[in-house]
């Protein structure tokens, strides 16, 4: 017991991180960087009122050090390419534990597209465009279509992998400390040999 220093306190916090629609890339702390990387806990989502409308975000959870939730609207082209990405990593995979993820942003134009690198390896789409069915749809319809499929795909990787910062952190704390008496024991001077 006794006095907490900030870094644990920060620790102990969600980071936030979004996505800079205007320049491409992430944006921590006030900084844009093009990419974000760490251990891959999961997915959840949620939803908040901006300006009298509802915003629907898919949140994925990264661990490196601390724990980061990246936001990705929901229904948006550009959580479309990564759930379509995603969705090519094989099922039995996802659930496990120890996966890293990279998430790359690009911008070229009014374009943003983002990249998924699995355990080192860069992920493709699973379903090609022209194969679900936006052909002959105007505006409204491609967006509708659109919200039907992101809704199923997020379902399928959330029952996967759910995560749940409220009670799931508190795991993480724990696997922390148990690997931290471990590095102790082994670095300890004093062992008989």
């Amino acid at each position: 017991m006794g006095a907490i220093p900030k870094e644990m306190i920060e620790k102990e916090k969600i980071q936030f991180v979004r996505i800079d629609k205007d320049n491409g890339g992430f944006t921590y702390n006030e900084e844009n960087f093009p990419g974000f990387e760490g251990i891959f806990l999961g997915f959840n989502s949620h939803t908040y009122d901006f300006k009298g409308k509802t915003q629907h975000k898919i949140d994925i959870f990264l661990y490196d050090e601390y724990v980061y939730m990246i936001e990705i609207g929901r229904y948006s082209w550009i959580a479309f390419k990564l759930l379509n990405q995603l969705l090519s990593i094989p099922t039995q995979e996802i659930a496990t534990s120890n996966n890293h993820m990279r998430l790359l942003l690009t911008k070229r134009g009014d374009n943003l597209n983002i990249f998924v690198r699995w355990n080192g390896e860069f992920l493709r789409w699973k379903y090609k465009f022209a194969d679900l069915k936006f052909n002959d749809k105007n505006e409204a319809e491609k967006q509708q279509h659109l919200k039907k499929i992101i809704d199923k795909w997020f379902n399928v990787l959330f029952e996967l992998k759910p995560f749940d910062p409220k009670k799931d952190i508190e795991t993480i704390k724990e696997t922390e400390e148990i690997e931290n008496e471990a590095i102790k024991i082994v670095d300890d001077e004093d062992l008989p040999f």
